[in-house]
């Protein structure tokens, strides 16, 4: 199955909003932040959750994930956004 990249474009582009902290892990883990879209290989919904959601990105044969939070307070400019939370990398044992 492969990820519509246009829907990954305009999802991360209009509805996350990418913290500091999470932007800081992403280039320690080095993964290109300007180039994230391109390795995004889904976007996944706990079932039992409305507000978390979990980017899975892969890149050079590893797996990252940032998990990210729908926004609750009053901004109106960031109603309807998620905010990346924690960006990790996938250790499979």
């Amino acid at each position: 199955m492969e990820t519509d990249k246009a829907f990954v474009d305009y999802f991360l582009n209009n509805h996350v909003l990418l913290t500091t902290d999470v932007i800081d892990s992403i280039v320690a883990f080095g993964l290109p932040p300007n180039e994230l879209t391109d390795y995004v290989i889904g976007i996944a919904q706990p079932e039992n959750s409305r507000n978390l959601i979990y980017i899975v990105i892969l890149y050079s044969n590893k797996r990252y994930f940032i998990s990210c939070e729908k926004y609750t307070g009053s901004d109106p400019d960031y109603r309807g956004k998620y905010l990346a939370l924690n960006a990790d990398k996938v250790v499979i044992e």
